[in-house]
């Protein structure tokens, strides 16, 4: 299904869930049924990885640096959410206007873990994904990716979020008090 709604350019240098504008910018280009043209600043993005390189911490950062694995290729495995995710603008003409890319640490059967840039344009996804980020609860949770046991009536196999670390009621009020 193509939409044949007119585009709204979006001047946005930096997209990231750490900043709560943008969050809900992204909220509102989640509802609305326009696409939603994204207009790319290249100085900043090219800033944003510059800044990204810098705050590497260890050499198995840096040399994933530029590596993104589409998260449907790692269903299943438990991975730890860094910090934050940010977004792009989609080329495909159905699904989500654009595609997050998530920071993690893939955990690995020894449990030792290992960094990795995780792509995804599922809607349930990227809506979880804001919930935690909205809610302050990103940073540091356990999830994996999981294919529903049922097909929509399209015939897709919808992808949610399980997270393996929720945080309590009670555990969430003593952060916040």
């Amino acid at each position: 299904m193509t939409n044949s709604a007119t585009s709204t350019d979006l001047a946005v240098p930096v997209r990231s869930s750490l900043d709560l504008a943008s969050l809900n910018e992204l909220a509102e280009m989640m509802r609305s049924n326009d696409r939603v043209e994204i207009v790319d600043d290249p100085e900043a993005i090219g800033r944003e990885i510059f800044e990204q390189i810098l705050g590497s911490k260890t050499d198995a950062d840096l040399n994933q640096m530029g590596q993104a694995t589409g998260w449907k290729n790692i269903e299943g495995v438990q991975v730890k959410l860094k910090e934050s995710f940010r977004w792009r603008p989609s080329t495909y003409a159905e699904g989500a206007p654009v595609f997050l890319v998530v920071t993690a640490d893939k955990i690995l059967a020894d449990g030792q873990l290992e960094p990795v840039v995780l792509t995804t344009g599922s809607r349930n996804v990227i809506a979880q994904l804001m919930n935690l980020a909205g809610r302050g609860t990103y940073d540091g949770r356990i999830v994996s990716l999981e294919r529903a046991q049922k097909a929509s009536s399209k015939g897709f196999f919808p992808l949610w979020l399980k997270i393996h670390n929720p945080v309590t009621e009670e555990a969430s009020a003593e952060d916040n008090g």
